[in-house]
């Protein structure tokens, strides 16, 4: 046959071969163990677990988290991202959910004050609205050493006394603590508790740096940052030859932030750099808050008598231990004998602590860029409400803060994709007879947003320091106005039904309230309301609680029933 064909033989018996292969290949496909030819048993993908039908997962959606949030506890020590963030994210320290297998951290909102008043109405509110915890109002008819409004001292006092006092705490948890009667918050607690990762992450990384350390190092010698103070630009109480107005960190801001009028230490106060402590608003684990709070009460009751004024200012004395712990750190890296470095000429420096059991490394550091907290107080020109309102949820900054002159050219400010998400959630969870209209890409393209346009900042927190005569009026100004009611409405909705702050794990867990509006109580209006340190005035309805201020915070009109509608401000009319 071969001969008939007049084939070559080599390549006869090539044909040959390749049809057995392809009628062996067909065979072998054929055959239901051909799967296990190719994928041996050890080879084969282990099954997915399958979640458990009994325990309910609405309250946090697995689907809804991306694979890559998890915690990644096999990867190696020097890789692991935790390591730049505050000793809060040590995963032994959080509970585990039922509903997941994210841990789960709460976060705490405290809120000292003495009495309500309409600037304590706006500031709970604010709160309420962008989904932090319930507030607990500390101090309230405090007297003695807890009354704020005969010193401000009492606020530690009565913060400290909730931290060591609160049940279901873990050191991990996070706590926010703002004054009450100048403090509003204007970005939802999801996108603030991110944020303050960001800025630890960059703050730790900054600190390892400096002492030339890695950041497993550094945290391993008990040096990090966790506690995020607010910044004022001039230091107060104004005692220059102090150590809190001179011996505090330099900003890692450029030198000409604020425009071409900065000038180092020699510039104009407005212009000068924003990095003096402000004890208004600070962020932390609970666990080094409170020990600091405890730090700081136990160094006032032993010096204040001695201080000749400004002896019940808060703000003084943790600025003090913010210095000293400046102090301490400078002189970890000096050699024996080695002189403190820079001029010192008729400057004081700190006292070393005594006793081997007081320590002067408190984890605080301060917001450099008013992205936690805005301060009024020589900051007018860098404040400004803008809309975020181009196609990649940037502002265009038009006007010339700065005051460049001829040099100035309008730029862009970004949004966060986290704030931006963060607000999108809020349009959704408003009941639908009260949403605003259209898509929410554009309800929050018509948001205005407080920003410092040197930073490039949009603030968490804004907090009225100097003249608060404008305190409420600026409350309405924010971009919950007119609807106030309606998001209200939303946020008490989702705390009573359990919602986690945040809708993907931040730090690698989740993260709830640590407090809930009572199961049962009157609340016609649905707005919620807060708790106290009074045993005998444990909760507080917004509504009763700020009824004699309503019209004046809130225009806000009930309607029948339980809904309400809001009366547009002034300046919201067309």
């Amino acid at each position: 046959m071969l001969a008939r064909l007049r084939l070559p033989r080599t390549a006869a018996i090539t044909s040959l071969a390749l049809v057995i292969i392809v009628i062996w290949t067909v065979w072998l496909a054929s055959e239901p163990w051909s799967e296990a030819w190719y994928h041996p048993p050890m080879h084969r993908p282990s099954p997915q677990p399958q979640p458990d039908d009994s325990i309910p997962q609405k309250s946090i959606p697995q689907e809804s988290i991306p694979q890559e949030s998890r915690p990644q506890e096999s990867r190696p020590q020097e890789s692991r991202p935790q390591e730049s963030r505050p000793q809060e994210s040590r995963p032994e320290e959080s509970t585990k959910d039922t509903a997941s297998e994210y841990r789960v951290s709460k976060l705490h909102y405290l809120i000292p004050t003495t009495a309500i008043t309409p600037a304590v109405c706006a500031s709970v509110a604010s709160a309420l609205l962008n989904r932090y915890s319930i507030p607990a109002i500390v101090g309230y008819k405090g007297e003695g050493e807890y009354d704020a409004q005969a010193a401000h001292i009492a606020k530690l006092k009565a913060a400290a006394r909730y931290l060591h006092n609160v049940p279901d705490a873990l050191d991990d948890d996070l706590v926010i603590i703002v004054d009450g009667f100048d403090v509003i918050a204007q970005i939802p607690a999801e996108a603030m508790i991110q944020l303050y990762f960001d800025l630890m992450s960059a703050a730790n990384q900054r600190v390892a740096d400096r002492h030339g350390l890695t950041l497993k190092e550094a945290r391993d010698r008990g040096l990090y940052e966790s506690l995020l103070w607010g910044t004022d630009k001039g230091c107060f109480p104004s005692l220059e030859t102090e150590p809190q107005c001179w011996l505090i960190p330099d900003p890692p801001t450029p030198h000409n932030l604020w425009g071409p009028r900065s000038d180092g230490d020699g510039a104009e106060l407005a212009f000068s750099d924003s990095k003096f402590l402000n004890s208004g608003t600070v962020i932390g684990p609970l666990g080094d808050l409170r020990d600091f709070l405890d730090a700081a009460n136990k160094y006032i009751d032993e010096v204040a008598h001695l201080q000749e004024h400004h002896h019940s200012s808060d703000q003084l004395y943790i600025s003090k231990l913010y210095a000293l712990q400046q102090f301490h750190r400078v002189n970890q890296t000096l050699s024996k004998g080695q002189p403190f470095p820079g001029h010192v000429g008729n400057r004081t420096l700190p006292m070393m602590r005594a006793r081997d059991d007081e320590k002067a490394e408190f984890h605080v550091t301060v917001d450099f860029e008013s992205a936690f907290t805005q301060t009024q107080c020589h900051n007018d020109n860098f404040m400004h409400n803008l809309k975020y309102d181009n196609w990649d949820n940037s502002a265009i900054m038009e006007k010339d803060a700065l005051e460049e002159g001829k040099a100035f050219r309008p730029y862009h400010i970004p949004m966060p994709y986290y704030f931006y998400k963060s607000f999108v959630r809020i349009f959704h969870s408003i009941e639908k007879s009260a949403r605003p209209k259209g898509r929410a890409r554009d309800w929050v393209h018509g948001l205005r947003l407080g920003t410092n346009v040197a930073t490039r900042r949009i603030f968490a927190f804004y907090h009225n320091t100097c003249d608060k005569t404008f305190f409420v009026k600026r409350f309405r100004d924010f971009w919950f106005f007119p609807n106030i009611g309606a998001h209200l409405r939303a946020a008490a909705q989702a705390n009573r039904q359990g919602e986690p702050i945040s809708a993907q794990p931040i730090d690698g867990r989740m993260w709830a309230d640590a407090l809930h509006h009572p199961q049962g109580a009157a609340d016609p209006d649905m707005y919620g309301g807060a708790f106290t340190d009074l045993a005998e005035e444990p909760y507080l309805l917004l509504r009763e609680a700020c009824g004699e201020y309503w019209e004046e915070v809130f225009e806000v009109v009930p309607a029948k029933g339980s809904d309400a509608a809001a009366k547009p401000h002034e300046d919201e009319k067309a």
